[in-house]
This record gives structure tokens, sequence and C-alpha cells, in this order.
């Protein structure tokens, strides 16, 4: 058995390990005999009493996923024995708190909210009624997004919220695709914005991209152990409200309109909105209440939701720390982005790099580009910007990988061994220059 250390310190080998697993069930020939599974592929003396339970199709879907998200592994330091120390031991009872926090909503509501078995686990059930509103929500745990909903960065929400049904001020919801999905994330301080486990901005990166997507409309929303206990205790926090409730008064009217409007007057309504980012953001917004001014009584929602979207303009002006990042500052951040993320902001974000900043983690950049380990010390030690989460795909407007590298450094327009020569030739015709491990030199970098 491979121990959980192993893992850690042989990503590599054990990715190798189930692209070997997924070729043998992938080529096994008895797909071509009308079976579905054989001793070459699944089948052993052992399962002889479980036969109906396996399938070399449902076999190979499963490992063709895995394989496919095999640059998403994260290294956790210490051992087994450790995790609870790492933070992770925090997320998992956040996730458990999140749960209880909408069963105490939908009883305070009398909505119905139960837990359902589902294919090969189970999800939750949610029934808002609300007023002319009712609407049914599935709530899935561990909810894998990627290239299939147009994410960029595969990620793996702690649950996604999916409307299955509406009925809106009266009238039936007929274009349910149109109403947003909502992808929760629930973290852990320790885990998330401390060292050793600062994954504050790439959390960032990944939640941007699902902001972003072209093919589906989500949204992510975090929230951390100080949320849940206010909710806990009834209690609001600066922006009035708390995160759970503020998260249920988009669920309750999921029109864009109404969920634009609705944040609109929670960051109104801030006293000094972007205010509080200490060294974490210098953060800068306009809020313009003339957007109401084309709106009236009988304005539909999506004029409401093209109105209200001019109203917001703002610039994170984000910096990087290193190695701990101020709590305040973290859970403040969340749940300001929680509310900006609705508005389509023409302002283009750049991150601000301090210049006094201490050193990034090299150790955990390098993990996203094995064999490039050099190459990573040399474009921080130029100042050479490039993703530090592991920049190796290109994608098209849908999302889907067209391509892929060692490392792509996007703003140069350089591609660092390409996969394949398919790869290769995709990134030669999209402008990119070419280069390998081997004959990479930072002089032709800096001249480009």
């Amino acid at each position: 058995m491979v121990s959980y250390k192993a893992l850690n310190t042989a990503i590599e080998e054990f990715s190798k390990l189930l692209q070997y697993a997924y070729d043998k069930i992938h080529d096994c020939q008895c797909q071509y005999e009308g079976k579905d599974g054989c001793y070459h592929c699944i089948l052993t003396y052992g399962n002889q009493y479980n036969r109906e339970l396996f399938s070399r199709e449902q076999a190979e879907a499963l490992f063709e996923k895995l394989i496919e998200h095999t640059k998403s592994w994260e290294t956790l330091p210490g051992s087994v024995g450790t995790i609870s120390q790492t933070g992770v031991a925090e997320d998992s009872e956040l996730e458990l708190k999140f749960i209880d926090s909408i069963k105490t909503v939908a009883r305070t509501n009398k909505w119905d909210f139960e837990k359902v078995p589902d294919a090969d686990s189970y999800r939750y059930e949610l029934r808002i009624m609300d007023g002319e509103n009712d609407i049914k929500y599935y709530i899935i745990p561990q909810f894998a997004l990627g290239g299939h909903y147009g994410v960029k960065h595969y990620t793996v929400a702690d649950f996604q919220i999916i409307c299955m049904s509406a009925r809106i001020n009266g009238n039936d919801f007929k274009e349910i695709d149109k109403l947003p999905m909502w992808a929760i994330f629930l973290d852990g301080y320790t885990y998330h914005a401390q060292a050793p486990n600062m994954r504050f901005y790439g959390d960032k990166e990944k939640r941007d991209g699902i902001r972003d997507s072209k093919t589906h409309r989500i949204f992510s929303w975090t929230m951390t152990w100080e949320d849940i206990q206010l909710f806990e205790n009834d209690k609001e926090d600066s922006l009035g409200l708390n995160s759970i409730t503020r998260l249920i008064e988009f669920l309750k009217n999921p029109q864009m309109g109404y969920i634009r409007e609705t944040a609109f007057g929670c960051i109104a309504d801030a006293e000094n909105f972007m205010g509080h980012g200490g060294a974490l953001y210098q953060g800068e917004i306009t809020i313009d209440e003339s957007c109401y001014d084309e709106l009236t009584d009988f304005s539909t929602d999506e004029k409401v939701a093209e109105e209200i979207d001019k109203g917001i303009s703002y610039n994170w002006n984000l910096q990087q720390i290193y190695p701990d990042i101020d709590k305040d500052e973290w859970i403040g951040f969340w749940r300001r982005y929680n509310l900006l993320q609705f508005f389509s902001n023409t302002t283009k974000v750049e991150p601000v790099i301090d210049a006094d900043m201490v050193s990034v983690d090299r150790d955990e950049i390098k993990m996203y580009y094995p064999g490039l380990e050099h190459i990573v010390d040399i474009l921080l030690d130029h100042k050479i910007p490039f993703g530090t989460d592991g920049d190796v795909d290109l994608t098209d407007s849908d999302g889907i990988v067209l391509a892929s590298a060692g490392m792509i450094i996007r703003d140069l327009k350089i591609v660092i061994d390409p996969a394949d020569d398919n790869s290769e030739s995709i990134f030669e015709a999209a402008g990119f220059k070419i280069f390998t491990a081997e004959n990479f030199d930072i002089n032709e970098i800096t001249n480009i």
C-alpha cells in the first residue's frame, strides 16, 4: 500500500501509476468482445461474488477523471498524524457547521431540508418557500469544477448549490440554467492563510476562474470559522447581516438583478467598504448611485442587472504577504470578495508586489513545475511574472484544454516543454515562443 508520506514525496510516480492503470483498463480487448470487464483489467478471484458492482467502462471514466487532475495534487507537510495541525480538521468541521446552519435557517423559516441518498454518495435538498417564491436547490458535497464547467483552474468546492426548479414572484422560471450555481468554500485560517499552508493567493485565482466561467453562471461564496460563529450567535459583521444570512438572501431570489441590487446595498451602506485591508490590500472603490437613474418600478430584472452593474468599479491593489496574512484582514477580504464578484468591473486589477516582501514559498511553487525547478528560481530571481499556482494549460473560450506544457509564461507569450507535438503546434499557432528546459536562456527572455 502506498503510504500518505510516499504520496506526498512521490507525486510524479503515483501519477504514472494512475496513468498505467488507466491504459490497462482503456486498452483491454474485452470491450470488443461484448464484455464489461475481465481478468485482464478489473476482475479478480477476490471480487467474484460482487461482479454486478464492477464495470470496465465506469472504471475507465473514473481513472480518466483522476489523471486529468494529476497536476492538482496538494502537498501537506508532515504525516497522517499531523493532519489536524495543518487545519484540514478545521475545514472539515466547518463543513458540518455549514450544514447545521442551513438546517437552522430552514427550520426557522419552515422550509424543507433533507439529506437524500445519491447514485454513489448523497446530497442535500433545500426548498425555499418565501412569499410568491418557491425554489428548490440541490446542495452537493465535494463538487469538482474544471474545464467541463468553463472553469480555468481545477478546484473542488466544499458544496455546490444548484437550482433545480424555481417559481419567482408567482411565475414559473423556465430558463433554470440562467440562474447561478454557488460554489461554497469553507476555509480555515490555519489551512489557507498561515505558514506553512499559504494558499490564499491560489484560492483567489481559482475563485476568479469560477466567476469568469464562459459556459456557466457560477459564483463562489467563501466563509470562515468566524462567519459561522456570527450566524450561530445571531450577530452581524461590519457589512450588515453575516455571510450565512447574506447567502440565504441571494438564494431566496437568485435573479441577477436582485442579486446585484442587494449586493450594491450592502456595499453602499457599509462604512468605508474598502478601507480595512491593512497590509493585505489597499483597495479602491467607486460607488455611483446614478445607476438607478434609468430604473423604474416597472424595470425588468434584466434591466436592473444591467444598470446596477454600472454602479460599482473597484481595484483590490492586492499585496503579496509571506509567511502569514493577518487573520482579520483575510476574513474581511473574503466577505468583500463575495459581494464584489457580482459586478463585471471594467477596472483591470493588477497585483502590486510589495518591494519589502520577505520571500515567496519557492518550494511550494516548484511543486507545480516538476523538472523545471531551476527555471522557477531564475524567474523569481529576475522578478519575471508567471503563474505561481501551476500555469500549464492553454484553453479555449469554453475552458476546454487545447494544449499543455511544463510551464506557460503568458505575459511574454512563452512556453516551456510542450507536452507533445500537437501541443507544440497549437502553441506556435497561438503566437507562443517555444523553449525546452535544456535550451532555456534568461537573456532571451529578458530581451522579449
